[in-house]
């Protein structure tokens, strides 16, 4: 559950900041932010699922860029006067999957001091 909440505060926020300051990012209603962070809070945990090892954490990172990005293109087709090119689907999906390889990192760095391996 903390994981979930983790993405989904990572999600809103860097949705928020890109949507403020890009131009191929338009979201018009804050309830937007909400579902779209959702979806894509939701599909990281689906695609966490995939079984980690070291040496395919930055193919996992990559498919989670992708299916991220294709989540937030679609979502915008739903909602009233949202405004997504695929370009700026694809900026947002990055910024959001290099934050949270970021976290993985600091977790797993931090568990591995804790757990004296």
């Amino acid at each position: 559950m903390s994981a979930f909440l983790i993405k989904y505060i990572i999600a809103v926020f860097t949705l928020w900041v890109i949507s403020s300051n890009h131009d191929e990012l338009y979201y018009p209603k804050i309830y937007h932010f909400f579902i779209t962070s959702l979806i894509i809070a939701v599909t990281g945990i689906l695609m966490s699922r995939i079984p980690l090892v070291t040496q395919t954490i930055w193919m996992n990172t990559t498919y989670y860029v992708f299916v991220a990005a294709l989540a937030i293109f679609l979502i915008s087709f739903f909602l009233p006067n949202s405004y997504v090119t695929l370009h700026g689907a694809f900026f947002t999906a990055s910024i959001v999957g290099l934050l949270e390889l970021i976290i993985y990192l600091v977790v797993r760095r931090h568990r591995k001091l804790t757990n004296g391996e």
